[in-house]
């Protein structure tokens, strides 16, 4: 068989002396969820190693965690090297017993240069990111250091943790400086930080560990291995070109991915605003998935690492908030960052069993969507759309035809059995006369139950196929207004309103099409927009000066119409808007508000009522037709972060069935840090965390039969960034 030269090159790579192989390095940074900061914490480890002891465990049996990046504080060395030898020693046991690796961080400049403590503990505010983060040397310690004396105040800090564990298969990296300066647009901006890393990197070598050392930003004469850090979704334009940079090093993502910023803080021309998703865990998994298929096929060399979603615990760091969040918020809807709540619940279990799948190759879906496109080729997030009254069949039934078309349909569904878990990310779109609806022990009402399962996609017609890209040609008015009317029956392609600057984002250029000479040029933009699937905007412009992207628009007095793509292909309602233009054509009229919930499928409706901020079960008979709201229900408006609108919100359901022939409904609904009994600063340590609760159980005693999941809308359009069924056995 003849071998690819790539192949060959690969082989190459992996031979060499300076490559690491860090594929297997999957997790997040890790501190106690009762503490406050990073390295200080180790000051006090005696009263957080319960923590340490309980949590480790939890992580290990959601998430398959195989490594986690700590941090080292040089405070706590310089107030007592000996004690925090042993207790680092304590801190490797523990973690070996879960099978976890380790890779430590010595120094760093976030966030907080002064305050740091050994005697006294910092205490946290709500809506402040990591408000108790503490610079590593804080800049007290930092006086008098410098290059003239090669750093040799820090130096013992550095090299007596390496001497003691630098044998020690427990710990599988030595990180010498985070984020030197923190400045990622200006690596070279503070020459002392840039010194004290190369500095670092130096000792750390001289005592030949077994472990690499490294330090960020990505590739330097300072690491054996890139150190990337990447907090949004540039795949394909950013992240595999900085862990590709260097093969014969191999790579890491030492920092990657944040969830949507919620709620939105202020106007849409903010930075980050707008929801955007910033790497959520589901994107970052997609891609490394993607690149381990180009592996396998000799396209990559190697597969990095990734700490991702930045930390394991929801805690007292308060990275649950974002940079941004102004002091004393409320709780988010959903964390930004971290994957675990304290009493051991996954912020999503969709996550963690993606993460898991990942990690040991074990599928534990019955059923998973999260409508990302499989190849590297590809930046953003794609979320499913829903108009107005639809209903849409959760399953993974397409995934063959993902990379370009299968030879046979896949393989029928394994059942959904009556004890399940089910979980769906939707977007609150209706200010209050529209819902959202997640239907289990679903079946097509039209169908006999003895035969709905086999029939449930033919009861729902299948989206029709995308429309062809817009001719080269001028159009004309008729054909554009009726090109026009079919492409808006589809409330899902309405952009009225919504700010499109940006939607060309990351090198992907939008159309353009000269409509000067159209008798309405705004329904033949309009048309040309509906006619490109790709397309996710689109605006006219009168007199605009020809650029390189204006390819059909060539004359200062053009009036041109650009198309806007959001750059993975799909039609969707994600707003990725930055400061710009505006889409300007009429609305159609308004369609009359559908009833509350869709009626076309039974079983048992989960429904987010928007007008009344109520969560209710109701229970959609198959046979007659009847509709119960089963008692009790939920109002929402008595949460902390309630019903978030116009952002993302988490829905969680369990079905069990109890000791005679009952079936248990149990709904959680944006859960809270606070639920778990914490109070939000270092007395928790001293605290066995509560377990999250439902927001309401229902009980059927005459229990409809199982069937299938299906998202739904009500009167008014909206969004599923991901749903999933899971066995019970995952809770």
């Amino acid at each position: 068989m003849k071998t690819s030269s790539f192949l060959l090159l690969a082989l190459c790579w992996g031979a060499a002396s300076a490559f690491t192989d860090t594929e297997h390095w999957m997790g997040a940074e890790y501190t106690p969820a009762a503490a406050p900061g990073n390295g200080y914490w180790w000051q006090w480890y005696d009263d957080y190693e319960p923590s340490v002891i309980r949590e480790l465990p939890m992580l290990k049996k959601h998430m398959g965690l195989t490594t986690m990046r700590v941090w080292l504080m040089y405070g706590v060395y310089a107030a007592d090297k000996e004690r925090l030898l042993t207790n680092i020693n304590k801190f490797l046991t523990l973690a070996a017993k879960s099978n976890i690796t380790v890779g430590f961080v010595f120094f760093g400049d976030c966030f907080n240069h002064v305050g740091g403590s050994t005697t006294k503990q910092c205490t946290p505010k709500n809506g402040y990111h990591n408000g108790c983060w503490m610079a590593s040397p804080q800049d007290a310690e930092r006086v008098g250091v410098n290059a003239s004396n090669q750093f040799a105040k820090l130096k013992p800090y550095v090299t007596d943790i390496v001497t003691k564990f630098k044998e020690d298969p427990r710990v599988v990296w030595w990180e010498i400086y985070n984020e030197p300066n923190n400045n990622p647009s200006n690596h070279n901006q503070s020459s002392w930080a840039l010194g004290l890393r190369n500095a670092g990197y130096s000792w750390a070598k001289a005592l030949s560990p077994a472990a690499p050392v490294m330090s960020c930003w990505d590739d330097s004469n300072n690491t054996d291995i890139v150190d990337h850090h990447d907090y949004g979704t540039a795949f394909k334009s950013k992240w595999a070109q900085m862990l590709y940079s260097n093969v014969e090093k191999g790579a890491m993502v030492t920092e990657g991915g944040s969830r949507w910023y919620q709620p939105d803080p202020g106007p849409a021309t903010a930075v980050g605003s707008n929801q955007v998703d910033q790497g959520s865990p589901l994107t970052v998994l997609n891609f490394y998935s993607a690149l381990r298929a180009e592996k396998k096929a000799g396209k990559r060399p190697y597969v990095p690492g990734g700490m991702i979603c930045w930390e394991l615990m929801v805690g007292n760091s308060n990275t649950r908030w974002h940079w941004n969040t102004a002091l004393g918020s409320p709780e988010p809807a959903i964390p930004w960052d971290a994957w675990m709540f304290p009493d051991g619940t996954p912020i999503s279990y969709t996550e963690v069993a993606a993460f898991r799948k990942y990690v040991s190759g074990v599928n534990d879906f019955i059923r998973y969507e999260d409508y990302l496109p499989t190849a590297v080729e590809f930046d953003g997030d794609v979320t499913l759309p829903l108009a107005a009254g639809s209903t849409e069949r959760i399953g993974n039934t397409a995934a063959a035809n993902e990379m370009g078309g299968a030879v046979a349909p896949p393989p029928p569904p394994v059942p959904i059995p009556d004890s399940a878990l089910y979980e769906a990310t939707v977007w609150a779109s209706f200010p209050g006369d529209g819902n959202m609806t997640m239907v289990i022990h679903g079946h097509p009402k039209s169908s006999l139950l003895a035969t709905a399962t086999a029939s449930a996609e033919a009861t729902i017609p299948p989206p029709p196929p995308p429309l062809p890209p817009p001719p080269p040609q001028q159009q004309t008015a008729a054909t554009a207004a009726a090109t026009r009317d079919t492409c808006f029956q589809n409330p899902a392609n309405v952009f009225n309103g919504i700010d499109i600057g940006g939607a060309g984002y990351n090198g992907i250029n939008y159309r353009t099409l000269d409509v000067s000479k159209d008798t309405d040029p705004f329904d033949a933009c309009m048309a040309a927009c509906c006619a490109w699937n790709g397309c996710n905007a689109w605006v006219v412009q009168s007199g605009t000066a020809p650029s390189k992207n204006d390819h059909n628009c060539t004359a200062s007095t053009t009036t041109c119409c650009w198309l806007k793509p959001n750059g993975d292909g799909a039609r969707t309602l994600n707003p990725k808007s930055t400061a710009g233009v505006v889409s300007v054509f009429p609305p159609p009229a308004p369609a009359p508000l559908g009833p509350p919930t869709p009626h076309n499928v039974s079983g048992y409706h989960v429904v987010i009522v928007g007008a009344t901020k109520t969560l209710q079960v109701e229970r959609h008979h198959p046979s007659d037709g009847s509709i119960t709201v089963m008692t009790p229900t939920f109002d929402l408006s008595t949460l902390e972060n309630g019903l978030v609108v116009e952002a993302w919100n988490i829905l969680r359901v369990t079905t069990a069935v109890t000791i005679g022939g009952k079936l248990t409904i149990s709904v959680w609904f944006n859960p809270m840090f606070k639920e778990t009994g914490f109070v939000g600063n270092s007395s928790d340590a001293a605290r066995t965390p509560r377990q999250l609760p439902p927001r309401m159980t229902v009980v059927d005693p005459s229990y409809l039969p199982a069937g299938e999941m299906y998202m739904a809308a009500g009167g008014r359009g909206s969004q599923v960034d991901y749903a999933s069924v899971l066995p019970i056995k995952a809770l």
